[in-house]
């Protein structure tokens, strides 16, 4: 599909390339059309963390627990958990590739009420992937906020629809 095709489709008018005629966007096109925009968004923040950061583990999850690390300074593997939403096998998985990377370090035995348990702690190099991270976005500042823009005017049909479908 030509990039005019998918502006005009993006518009609201046409649905298949049946006609070119005006029409009001059901919610199912709305919603793919947020998904487009998300992906756009997505691939854009990727294409930012492969290029400034020294690791290729730029995936979401371990973008989720460096960025995690830097705020709160360290996480039990069950924070992780929580927080990505992996089983405890695919946590271990995820902790052993970071490891494996230097971006992070195992401590053990730190918690006074749980000498057993696992601390995760960024390394220095862990820290400066995180910084390299918050670079990255701050470079692609102008397109989050136009994203978002895009979005907002995306979803605001469904939100006049149910306004009008509210009593």
């Amino acid at each position: 599909m030509t990039e005019a095709r998918l502006q005009t489709s993006a518009s609201g008018t046409g649905t298949s390339g049946q006609n070119d005629e005006p029409h009001e966007r059901s919610d199912v096109e709305t919603a793919l059309e947020v998904l487009m925009i998300m992906g756009r968004l997505g691939k854009r923040f990727h294409d930012a963390l492969v290029a400034g950061a020294d690791t290729d583990l730029v995936g979401n999850t371990e973008v989720i627990v460096v960025c995690s690390l830097s705020l709160h300074g360290s996480l039990r593997p069950s924070d992780i958990l929580t927080l990505t939403g992996l089983s405890s096998g695919g946590v271990t998985k995820l902790i052993d590739r970071l490891e494996a990377d230097g971006l992070v370090v195992r401590a053990l035995g730190t918690y006074p009420d749980d000498r057993r348990a696992t601390r995760l702690e960024l390394s220095p190099r862990g820290s400066q992937v995180a910084r390299d991270f918050a670079r990255a976005v701050l470079t692609e500042i102008d397109a989050i906020r136009s994203g978002f823009t895009e979005l907002i005017a995306a979803t605001e049909p469904i939100g006049a629809a149910e306004d009008r479908r509210r009593p």
